[in-house]
């Protein structure tokens, strides 16, 4: 099992979506936090498992949410560079691998 670190705008994107979620529904902001998490570790599990869908990057989609969490799979870990909004900026985050 390989080790996913989130990359600091990943986590940011996650934090503002999960206050959106519970400003919007009690409860719901946990209940997102609670999907990326899972998939998170799924990824973590079995990287290989998702599909690419630009180039080398892959991603793992939310359910009951309309986000993807982004990854790209190096030899000793897992770099999460994206808790994405699906119908927002698609490319938006593909420049987090080089810093």
């Amino acid at each position: 099992m390989k080790a996913a670190k989130i990359h600091p705008l990943a986590d940011e994107e996650m934090f503002q979506a999960s206050e959106y979620y519970k400003n919007k529904r009690p409860g719901y902001g946990e209940k997102f936090r609670v999907e990326i998490n899972r998939l998170i570790d799924q990824i973590e599990q079995a990287p290989a498992r998702f599909r690419h869908f630009k180039g080398a990057y892959q991603r793992n989609i939310a359910i009951g949410f309309p986000y993807a969490v982004v990854y790209k799979e190096f030899p000793d870990y897992i770099l999460i560079v994206a808790v994405m909004h699906m119908h927002r900026k698609p490319n938006y985050w593909m420049d987090r691998t080089t810093s």
